[in-house]
């Protein structure tokens, strides 16, 4: 029997929004929750995010998803730091994403707009153009599973000032999420034939 399957984005797509007015809702497959009440979900308010531009591809063939249940894309966030005392950047990586590089964190030049009006096809390094702003040293980062994060450590020279606005260019790779109905799943339904 063909199974149709349908691809389903919650608005939490990619799972790796920069929020911090949201909790993560644990999935089915997420990481074991644990019981100490003093683990914090909510990711820091020192950077908050203004806009985002996410690219998806999923693998498909014939219009319908191939059994590997894969895909891959971009995401280019811009910010604005609100306190530069903190030089760190806190994002949620869900547990889904096999790879993720952070291809380049700009501080923009005050004369640059946000990415909203670029060209939804233009290429990702386009946006890490030194003509818009000054890049950041290669930031090291730290991931935790518990809290589904990923801690992007800025060193000295890299001080990010407050009401600096800044762009975060991210590509990644990532497997639909089994048994949860957050971020890009897939789903079957029975027809009027009881088919799948």
């Amino acid at each position: 029997m063909l199974a149709r399957r349908f691809l389903l984005a919650s608005a939490a797509l990619l799972l790796l929004a920069v929020t911090a007015r949201t909790s993560p809702v644990p999935a089915a497959d997420a990481a074991p929750a644990t019981d100490d009440e003093t683990v914090n979900y909510r990711i820091p308010t020192n950077v908050v995010p203004e806009n985002y531009r996410l690219v998806i591809r999923p693998e498909y063939r014939s219009n319908h998803l191939i059994d590997v249940k894969k895909f891959d894309g971009e995401l280019v966030i811009t910010a604005t730091v609100t306190d530069s005392t903190a030089n760190k950047i806190v994002i949620h990586k869900a547990n889904t994403i096999t790879d993720l590089q952070i291809l380049c964190i700009l501080k923009l030049n005050d004369d640059v707009e946000d990415n909203k009006d670029q060209n939804v096809v233009s290429p990702i390094n386009s946006f890490c153009s030194e003509k818009d702003g000054t890049l950041v040293t290669r930031p090291s980062q730290t991931e935790d599973e518990v809290t589904e994060t990923l801690t992007i450590n800025l060193d000295e020279a890299s001080t990010l000032a407050t009401n600096q606005k800044i762009r975060i260019v991210l590509v990644y790779e990532a497997v639909f999420r089994e048994g949860g109905l957050t971020g890009f799943y897939t789903s079957t339904y029975l027809d009027d034939s009881e088919r799948e």
